[in-house]
C-alpha cells in the first residue's frame, strides 16, 4: 500500500465561513419549559494542557514472542527469534498465559501476510492480565499485513465466454443494520463479501434478486439488542423478499463477480476477469473474516507497524460484541464505562476493507499517531466515549465506496466521525476525497482542539461541529473544495475559529459556512438521538444511560431543562470564500413545533479581522429564519458585510478577494499579490503533492466506474 503525502502545512491558512446564530424575536413569549438566560454566556476557552493521550512505559517489556509466516513451529513452541511461531494466533495464545502471570510481552511479527483475524483480546475477569502491558508490533505498514481474505483454492469450472465458477460454501446474506429508517437501502451496500484478483478489487453484482423494505410502523424500538424479541430485531432490520436468480452469463461483466448462496442456485461463486483471463492462473482472494481484532477490558496496549486489509465487516453492525469497524476498541455494553486505559495505535494502515476502518470507544488515554485509513467500504473511522485523546497525523482518505453502492453517503458516516468525548487534540488530521463528509464532531464533544487539519474535496461537509457544549476550537486549518458546505455548526456552544480557511466548492449547496442552530433541542431529546449513535438505551429506565454518561464522562448529571443553544462563537482572522454564486456565510434559525417564539441571540456571534468573499457581490451574507412564513421577506434576508457586522458584532473584517494560488488545482497558498500576503505566516499554506492529486483523480475514476444500479430495486 502506498501512502500519499500532503505538502507540509506552514503556519495557518484557513478559508471557510464560520457560522453565526441569528434569532428574531416574535410576538408570543410563552415557553413550554424555562428558557435560557437572555444574556449570552461568556465564551469558555479550551484547556488542553493535561491532554496526554496514552502513557505507556515500554521499558517494562522484556519478553518478546516472534512470529514469521515462513516458520514451521506452532502452538506449544516458545516463539524465540530462531524458532518463531508460524501464526499470530499461536503467539497470542502464549502471550495470554504470560499476561495472566503478570509478565509484559511484545509480539513481534516479521514481514509477510497473516491470513488471520476475528481475535478477541479482552480480560474482563482478570485484573492482572488486564493491566499488564501488551505490544503487537510488525515490520512496518505494507510489510507486515493482516488479511481478512483467503486464497481461493477450489477448482474453477469454465462456464463459457470468460465466465468461471467455483464452490461457495458460505452464507453471508444481506444485512442492512438495526437503525430503521437509517438502514442501508441499496442491496449492494448490504453485502459484505469482497473478491480480489492479484490484489485488484472486483465489482460485486447481485445475482439473487431481492426486494428490501423497511416498515417504520414496525420498528419503533431503540437501537440495541438488549430486551428485544427476535421479531423486534427483524422489524428493525427490515424485510427481504426473494424475487429470482439472474443468469451470471448476462449479469456479469469483465472485472466483476457474483454469488449464488441458495441451494437451488448451486452455491457458486461466479467471476469474470478482465480480458477473459482464466482465474486458475491468478491469485484470487475472497474476504471471509469480519474483523481483524476486538479489544476490550485491556489496559496498556500498543498496536504498531502493520497493515490491516481485506476484512469484511458489516456496513452497520449493532448486535452482540461486534461493531462495524475492522479494528474495534471497546465493548458496546454499558458498563464498565471505561474498559481500556492507555491504548496507542501508531504507524498502522487500514485499507480496502468492506466496512469502516476503525471503531474506538470506552477508552481513557488513547493515542492514534500516523494512522492511515483509506479505500474502506464505509467511513475511515469513528470513535466515541473517550477521555484524554490525541489524534496525531491521522489520515482518512478515499473512503465509503460501499456507501456509494448502497446509496449511503451521509448519516453516521464521515472520513472520521466522533461523538461523546472529552479532552482531545486533533493535530495534522487529513481527510481527502471521501464519498461522505470529512471531519464530524457529533453530540457531546467537550474541550477539544482541531489544529492544522486539511479536509479537501469530500462529497459532504468538510467540518461539522454538532450538538456539543464545548468548548471547542478549530485553528490553522483548511476546509475546502467540497461538493457541499465547507463547514457547519449545529447547536455547537463555546466555539472558537481562528486563522482558518473555509473554501466552498462550486458544487456547494448554498454557502461556504453554515451556522444551523436548533436552539431548543433539549438534552432528553438528544438522549433519544444517542440511541442511534452507538448507545443502547432501555426506554423502561428513562434516562439512566444518559445519567451514567453525564456523570462518568463529564462529571455532572443531566439536567432535564438544559437546552442546546448556539454559540457563543468567536471567529478571528479566518478567510471565508464562497463557491460560485454562493453565500460566504449563512445563519439559519429553526425551531421545533412546540416552541412558540424565537429568542434574540444575535449576540452569540463575535467576529474580528475576518476576510469574506463571494462573487455574488457584497450581499454575501444570508439569514434564514424558518420561523417566518415561507415566501415572507423575513424568511431569507440577504445582508452586506456592514449589515452583518451591525447585527452580529463583527469588527475590523473586510470583503475582498483573498487571491489564492490555484484552488482548482489544489493549491491553496496565498498568491504573492494577495491582500493577505502579510499574513502568510498566520494562515495555513497548503498545496497537495502530485502523488496525492494523482491518487485523488484515480479514486474519482474508480468511483465513477461503480454501478450501484446493478441490483434489484428497494423500497
Amino acid at each position: 500500500m502506498t501512502h500519499h503525502p500532503v505538502a507540509p502545512l506552514s503556519a495557518a491558512l484557513i478559508c471557510f465561513a464560520a457560522a453565526s446564530t441569528i434569532f428574531a424575536a416574535s410576538k408570543n413569549t410563552e415557553f413550554i419549559h424555562p428558557p435560557k438566560p437572555d444574556v449570552q454566556p461568556a465564551l469558555r476557552s479550551i484547556d488542553i494542557s493535561h491532554v496526554t493521550g496514552a502513557v505507556i512505559d515500554e521499558s517494562v517489556v522484556q519478553t518478546t514472542l516472534h512470529v514469521d509466516t515462513s516458520a514451521t513451529s506452532g502452538i506449544g513452541e516458545h516463539g524465540s527469534e530462531g524458532k518463531p511461531f508460524a501464526t499470530f494466533a499461536a503467539a497470542f495464545a502464549k502471550a495470554t498465559k504470560l499476561l495472566k502471570a503478570g509478565t509484559p510481552v511484545r509480539i513481534k511479527l516479521a514481514e509477510g501476510v497473516y491470513r488471520e483475524g476475528d481475535f478477541d483480546i479482552r480480560f474482563p475477569d482478570d485484573e492482572v492480565a488486564r493491566k499488564t502491558t501488551l505490544i503487537i508490533e510488525g515490520a512496518g505498514p505494507g510489510k507486515t499485513i493482516f488479511s481478512g481474505a483467503d486464497v481461493v483454492t477450489t477448482k474453477w469450472r469454465d462456464e463459457g465466454n470468460g465466465l468461471f465458477s467455483t464452490d461457495w460454501p458460505h452464507n453471508f446474506g444481506f444485512y442492512a443494520g438495526l437503525m430503521g429508517r437509517h438502514n442501508v437501502k441499496g442491496l449492494l451496500g448490504q453485502r459484505r463479501e469482497m473478491l480480489f484478483a492479484n490484489g485488484q478489487w472486483l465489482h460485486p453484482v447481485i445475482l439473487e434478486n431481492h426486494t428490501y423494505a423497511f416498515r417504520p410502523g414496525k420498528a419503533k424500538l431503540k437501537v440495541g439488542q438488549h430486551g428485544q424479541t427476535p421479531g423486534a430485531i427483524k422489524d428493525k432490520r427490515g424485510y427481504w423478499a426473494y424475487t429470482g436468480f439472474r443468469d451470471p452469463k448476462h449479469a456479469l461483466w469483465e472485472g466483476s463477480f457474483g454469488i449464488a448462496e441458495k441451494d437451488e442456485n448451486g452455491n457458486r461463486l461466479y467471476v469474470k476477469l478482465p480480458y477473459g483471463v482464466h482465474p486458475a492462473g491468478q491469485r484470487i482472494e475472497a474476504s471471509l473474516r469480519k474483523q481483524f481484532a476486538r479489544i476490550a477490558y485491556k489496559d496498556n496496549v500498543i498496536l504498531r507497524d502493520f497493515t490491516v486489509q481485506h476484512y469484511a465487516p458489516h456496513f452497520f453492525a449493532w448486535e452482540g460484541w461486534q461493531r462495524h469497524g475492522t479494528l474495534q476498541i471497546g465493548h458496546p455494553g454499558k458498563k464498565p464505562f471505561f474498559q481500556l486505559r492507555n491504548v496507542l495505535i501508531e504507524d498502522v494502515e487500514v485499507a480496502w476493507n468492506s466496512g469502516g476502518g476503525f471503531r474506538l470507544g470506552k477508552a481513557q488515554g488513547l493515542t492514534l499517531r500516523r494512522v492511515y485509513s483509506h479505500h474502506n467500504g464505509t467511513g475511515g473511522g469513528g470513535l466515541g466515549t473517550v477521555v484524554n485523546l490525541r489524534f496525531e497525523n491521522v489520515t482518512a482518505n478515499f473512503n465509503n465506496w460501499r456507501g456509494v453502492l448502497g446509496n449511503k453517503r451521509g448519516w453516521a458516516i464521515a472520513g472520521t466521525k466522533t461523538h461523546m468525548f472529552r479532552d482531545a487534540v486533533f493535530e495534522d488530521f487529513t481527510a481527502i476525497g471521501n464519498e461522505t463528509g470529512g471531519l464530524w464532531m457529533d453530540i457531546n464533544c467537550e474541550n477539544f482542539l482541531v489544529d492544522r487539519a486539511v479536509c479537501i474535496d469530500n462529497t459532504g461537509f468538510a467540518m461539522f461541529f454538532e450538538i456539543s457544549k464545548g468548548p471547542m476550537e478549530a485553528r490553522n486549518s483548511l476546509f475546502a473544495s467540497n461538493s457541499r458546505t465547507a463547514g457547519k455548526l449545529l447547536c455547537a456552544e463555546h466555539v472558537t475559529l481562528k486563522n482558518n480557511i473555509f473554501h466552498g466548492g462550486d458544487r456547494s449547496d448554498e454557502r461556504a459556512v453554515v451556522i444551523d442552530e436548533n436552539i431548543y433541542r433539549k438534552v432528553n431529546n438528544i438522549a433519544a438521538a444517542l440511541d442511534y449513535h452507538f448507545y443502547n438505551r432501555d426506554s423502561r429506565k428513562g434516562n439512566a444511560q444518559w445519567d451514567v454518561f453525564g456523570t462518568e464522562l463529564f462529571g455532572r448529571p443531566k439536567t432535564h431543562n438544559d437546552y442546546w443553544l448556539p454559540g457563543p462563537v468567536y471567529a478571528e482572522g479566518n478567510v471565508f470564500i464562497a463557491g460560485q454564486n454562493r453565500y460566504a456565510m449563512l445563519a439559519r434559525l429553526w425551531l421545533p413545533p412546540e416552541i412558540r417564539r424565537a429568542a434574540l441571540f444575535e449576540g452569540s456571534w463575535e467576529g474580528r479581522g475576518n476576510t469574506y468573499f463571494s462573487d455574488r457581490g457584497e450581499k454575501a451574507f444570508a439569514f434564514v429564519n424558518f420561523d417566518a412564513p415561507e415566501g415572507s421577506p423575513k424568511r431569507l434576508q440577504e445582508l452586506t458585510l456592514g449589515q452583518w457586522s451591525a447585527r452580529f458584532g463583527e469588527t475590523n473584517s473586510t470583503f475582498q478577494h483573498p487571491r489564492l494560488m490555484a484552488p482548482d488545482n489544489y493549491d491553496f497558498r496565498l498568491h504573492p499579490t494577495s491582500p493577505l500576503v502579510n499574513r502568510v505566516h498566520e494562515l495555513p499554506s497548503v498545496k497537495l503533492s502530485r502523488e496525492t492529486i494523482a491518487a485523488l483523480r484515480e479514486w474519482r475514476r474508480f468511483v465513477a466506474g461503480l454501478r450501484p444500479h446493478e441490483q434489484a430495486s428497494t423500497r
